[in-house]
């Protein structure tokens, strides 16, 4: 089963606002992103499968709620009445989804299943009284869960299968810095090329409004054109990945004869990569940024140019981040 919290929004469901709706293929969201997304049709971002229809006739999903209302209370946000997920170190604070933003500098750490429940129940504290507590054997204690680094796209860190898919091998996902930002520094080729030209091997991470999340490596720093026409790069060690859903979660690794136009650096261009292009962001004018797969399509992959964005271009972007990988 999936978790209590949406998908899209990656909010937790509840009773009031945020109430689980299941479509026909199985997976369930909350009624505001399904309100937003859900016109005439609606594209599961998981499975990719169509459901047409009004709002009105999506069912909730009552395994769900009943799930919410027998499992234990949450704290939540005196501020904006959300779930607290996580503690600021360096203010000494928990901090839900909207605080998360106001602190995205500070040391960040996810609170553990305990710290998030509220004890403050009397009825819970009176039965405890009575009940024997019997002292369990120590488990062995599971590794931590790897931080790749701060990210507004992947607040909480990731798990150890994401950091293979969106980091090169052997690299310390402690040691990166966010070089460029779009919400941050604003959306401008030439800020992007200030902030990471010549700077070292890089991790370009995308984050659609629709949930779709991808992006691509690259071990040669950007750079400007040293022509009219730009120049192709060479970079046996690039590739592209997509992390939006479980399905389609892999690297794209460069075919062998497109290994001298792995990447391409244009003064008017933001990051490349491929031919034509296999992925392309233009700062300057995002709607014209643009995917097909190509030179990456080192597999069988049905509509090359939907896999990554779900669409060839006219995205609609949430966030674009661009990690410099230190040694």
């Amino acid at each position: 089963m999936q978790s209590l919290s949406c998908p899209i929004c990656l909010e937790d469901f509840n009773a009031q606002v945020n109430i689980p709706l299941v479509l026909s293929c199985g997976h369930s969201f909350c009624k505001p992103c399904l309100a937003l997304h859900l016109k005439k049709s609606f594209l599961c971002p998981i499975d990719r499968n169509q459901h047409w229809g009004d709002i009105t006739t999506i069912p909730k999903n009552f395994l769900i709620l009943d799930l919410l209302r027998s499992g234990p209370r949450i704290k939540r946000c005196p501020q904006h009445d959300k779930k607290l997920k996580w503690k600021c170190n360096t203010d000494s604070q928990n901090l839900c989804s909207e605080c998360f933003l106001a602190h995205n500098s500070h040391n960040i750490v996810k609170l553990s299943e305990n710290e998030r429940l509220d004890d403050q129940n009397p009825s819970k504290t009176e039965e405890n009284k009575n009940i024997v507590k019997i002292p369990q054997i120590p488990k062995k204690q599971a590794p931590p869960l790897i931080k790749i680094f701060e990210s507004r796209i992947l607040p909480q860190g990731s798990f150890q299968y994401i950091q293979k898919i969106i980091l090169p091998r052997k690299a310390n996902p402690d040691k990166t810095a966010l070089a460029y930002c779009l919400t941050r520094d604003g959306s401008s080729n030439k800020l992007f090329h200030r902030n990471c030209d010549g700077k070292g091997p890089t991790v370009v991470l995308v984050q659609l409004q629709d949930g779709h999340i991808f992006g691509g490596f690259t071990t040669v720093p950007w750079g400007p054109s040293k022509n009219a026409r730009g120049n192709n790069i060479r970079d046996d060690k690039t590739f592209l990945f997509s992390i939006s859903d479980a399905v389609n979660s892999r690297q794209l690794m460069l075919r062998t004869e497109y290994r001298s136009m792995a990447v391409y650096h244009h003064t008017l261009c933001g990051p490349t990569f491929g031919v034509g292009y296999d992925l392309y962001i233009n700062f300057d004018n995002l709607p014209e940024s643009c995917s097909r797969l190509e030179a990456f399509a080192n597999q069988q992959i049905p509509n090359p140019e939907r896999f990554l964005a779900g669409g060839f271009n006219n995205w609609a972007f949430a966030e674009v981040e661009i990690f410099l990988l230190t040694p």
